[in-house]
């Protein structure tokens, strides 16, 4: 998959819940005083054409040639959102999650409505198994984007993966609404419809009972 250099494409660490919280509190002031729409001024058309060169060694799967083209075109546009996004989703394909983390936190501070980069902040937060971030992140995406199928899998997957299955059906009923084909989301579904059925067993430590 190519880099998600488009809000309706894709979104994805500041390492804790509350700097989490902290980031997603502080974004609606970001977007008064910076403006929804900086970065569509100050992409120049050598950025843009780096930029693209990135994103075909991205389909191609050539990593190293679009880390190369993503930073060369930022020489020319540091603050051009699509730019930073792209290079954070390149950073995250190599498995450099902290490198990714950065873009995307910059990418949102510059673009405080730019829907891709929450996207892959919570992708990049899920990576490091941090679920409660990628909730946060994930439910940023829906503020912006209501309708997202895939933002509402994403979402119901990591409300799951924290034990919050009421929760986790519910979102996961809106994806396979919005999109009733997604084979992804009625598997989730179904994985989650089970377990609250049959919840996992609490252990506890040998000769101990379990506390009601």
């Amino acid at each position: 998959m190519g880099p998600c250099t488009h809000q309706r494409l894709c979104v994805g660490l500041m390492g804790t819940a509350a700097r989490v919280t902290w980031v997603l509190l502080l974004f609606p002031v970001l977007a008064v005083s910076q403006g929804t729409g900086e970065w569509d001024r100050v992409m120049s058309p050598a950025a843009e054409d780096h930029l693209r060169l990135g994103e075909t060694a991205m389909q191609r799967r050539d990593l190293p040639t679009a880390l190369r083209e993503f930073r060369v075109a930022l020489r020319y546009s540091p603050k051009a959102v699509p730019i930073h996004n792209a290079l954070g989703e390149a950073y995250l394909a190599s498995g450099e999650v902290d490198k990714a983390v950065v873009e995307f936190r910059i990418a949102i501070a510059l673009g405080p409505r730019f829907t891709a980069a929450y996207w892959n902040m919570g992708r990049a937060l899920e990576r490091r198994k941090d679920f409660v971030g990628a909730q946060s992140f994930y439910e940023g995406t829906l503020r912006l984007e209501p309708e997202w199928p895939g933002a509402h899998l994403a979402l119901g997957r990591a409300l799951r993966l924290q034990g919050k299955l009421s929760e986790s059906k519910k979102e996961l009923e809106k994806a396979l609404a919005a999109d009733p084909d997604s084979r992804e989301a009625r598997d989730q579904l179904d994985l989650t419809e089970r377990m609250l059925k049959h919840p996992p067993e609490i252990k506890t430590p040998e000769g101990q009972r379990p506390t009601s």
